[in-house]
């Protein structure tokens, strides 16, 4: 097999709502259109989103392409972000054999602009014609041999620009073989989605189309964006899976969990990890042991050690659960419970004995509990229990946000 770039995203965190909102809008979809088909669907595994059909009239595979950008943007295709994903488009199908039962899309909240002359046009020696290439692209039924040539010259050159960083050339041998037949074919494989909607609009398409899916009934009546939320979770926990058959979600998951929502079993994220990512740089650098003798003269050395080795199982515990954004939810929730706490502690005590100390452990511990218990009213949290909260609490003071001594608080 030809070896070709590796465009997976390097950091899979900051995956876009936008692409997120675009694969639970396709599952959707395909569940209206496709009742009883096997659906599946991933993002960021190839392509933004991967969506694959299994029905008893055939498979297809689709692979999209998505870019959010701010309003009155522009797109032509000399658009560095349309060329990038033409060429993974070109990839993706010869990495398929040419299958024709894969598809492709580029969805975008961009419109359509005029070509400008550019580098590339002027070392092609291009004239670039009145209607915009991109449009043309768009009807590739319709496309005449003079603006295909056009086309097919830009493409190859930007395929030998983007490998030019490389020690490999991809497919480029095959595709300058490629006739116009097989062009054309290729380019009416693709699906282009300009001028799409925001985010926010996204969300209510999604919505309208849940109302239309077999599975919608009574129940579900004004839940339907919690369920929405719950799906873009489910595509958000998956997309970082080492192994790419693990970032899919099925369409009986969706509705697993559309039959979860309507029994009241399924509850909202907590926004609150929102505040974690904005928390300053803590300025206080101590760890757990530090803090801890700061704030007294005297500890028992095993009972530290079992301390530190309670913030260690709770790093394990947070490293499992990475994926599910309510870990850090609840972190800055102990956090700020903890931190309104230990203040009115500092302001009564100045030095602290070891049972002193083991109270207010005891005594944040507690006020986590009930400040879960609470909360769970509304969101599910992944770590409740006496032993994580209080592990969780101890690993706060070790990371430096939380602290004993008076002054250092």
């Amino acid at each position: 097999m030809n070896r070709t770039i590796d465009r997976e995203a390097h950091d899979k965190a900051k995956g876009f709502r936008f692409q997120k909102l675009r694969a639970v809008q396709l599952i959707l979809t395909s569940i209206v259109k496709s009742e009883g088909a096997y659906i599946y669907c991933a993002i960021e595994n190839i392509g933004d989103v991967h969506l694959r059909t299994s029905s008893e009239a055939g498979a297809t595979q689709y692979i999209e392409e998505d870019k959010d950008y701010k309003e009155n943007a522009i797109f032509t295709l000399n658009t560095e972000e349309v060329l990038k994903s033409l060429v993974a488009f070109i990839d993706g199908w010869n990495k398929f054999d040419l299958s024709q039962s894969l598809y492709f899309g580029f969805c975008t909240t961009a419109n359509i602009g005029k070509e400008k002359e550019c580098e590339r046009t002027k070392e092609l020696a291009i004239t670039l014609p009145d209607t915009p290439l991109l449009e043309t692209i768009k009807n590739a039924n319709q496309i005449t041999d003079e603006p295909l040539s056009l086309i097919k010259k830009i493409l190859i050159a930007a395929y030998k620009e983007q490998y030019a960083k490389h020690k490999f050339n991809g497919y480029i041998d095959a595709i300058e073989q490629w006739d116009n037949r097989t062009w054309l074919n290729f380019l009416g494989r693709i699906t282009w989605y300009y001028g799409q909607a925001n985010e926010k609009e996204l969300e209510d398409e999604a919505v309208e189309l849940l109302k239309q899916c077999h599975f919608y009934g009574p129940r579900l009546y004004e839940k339907e964006r919690l369920l929405v939320s719950i799906i873009v979770d489910e595509f958000d926990k998956k997309q970082n899976h080492a192994d790419p058959a693990e970032r899919f979600i099925h369409a009986s998951q969706v509705h697993l969990k559309a039959k979860l929502v309507e029994a009241g079993e399924h509850r909202i994220s907590d926004p609150a990890w929102k505040m974690w990512k904005n928390l300053p740089p803590p300025d206080d650098t101590r760890n757990l042991i530090d803090k801890v003798r700061s704030a007294t003269n005297s500890f028992d050395e095993k009972l530290l050690d079992s301390w530190c080795r309670a913030v260690a199982l709770s790093r394990y515990e947070q490293d499992e659960l990475k994926n599910d954004k309510n870990v850090i939810a609840l972190k800055y929730r102990l956090f700020q419970c903890c931190y309104d706490k230990l203040l009115k502690t500092a302001a009564v005590r100045h030095t602290l004995s070891q049972t002193d100390l083991e109270q207010v452990i005891n005594e944040l511990t507690l006020l986590a509990i009930s400040q879960v218990e609470s909360l769970s009213r509304d969101f599910k949290y992944p770590l409740t229990s006496e032993q994580s909260l209080r592990s969780m609490i101890l690993e706060l003071a070790d990371s430096c946000f939380l602290a004993f001594d008076m002054e250092k608080i």
